[in-house]
């Protein structure tokens, strides 16, 4: 599935497991989130288990826009939202983040950390501690 970008690649097994959970797919999300459902048997105990499986592109942190990153974390909340009780939740996501040089930019990724903190902390809130998302700053290069 692709979405401007945005993608979710399957193994013809884990295309298999899309088609048993019904083919539900929330491309509705915007460009930047995409999510769909798997439905697996766990090898533990061999009964039925949800994957809810969301891809994610955040925007660039060069953008000093502001409602992009808040419709971005909006669709990724959304999407989390979607996720049914006892479905494991898999997150991946591109987060682009960077630190600035100039103060300008310090204050921006101060505040665009700050809004993901608290989207974050609403689903801790909301859904528990399984709605935790964490991104890794990708590695400096050079």
């Amino acid at each position: 599935f692709n979405r401007q970008g945005v993608a979710v690649v399957l193994s013809p097994s884990a295309h298999e497991a899309w088609l048993t959970a019904g083919e539900e797919r929330h491309h509705d999300l915007g460009a930047r989130v995409l999510a769909l459902r798997l439905a697996v048997v766990d090898s533990l105990t061999g009964s039925r288990l949800g994957v809810f499986l969301v891809s994610a592109q955040a925007p660039s942190s060069k953008d000093p826009h502001t409602e992009e990153w808040d419709a971005f974390y909006a669709a990724l909340a959304t999407a989390i939202s979607r996720k049914q009780p006892g479905d494991v939740l898999v997150l991946g996501a591109s987060a682009n983040a960077a630190v600035g040089t100039s103060s300008t930019r310090e204050r921006e990724a101060a505040a665009r950390e700050a809004r993901q903190e608290a989207a974050v902390a609403r689903l801790v809130a909301k859904y528990g501690d399984d709605a935790r998302v964490e991104l890794e700053p990708p590695e400096p290069s050079g």
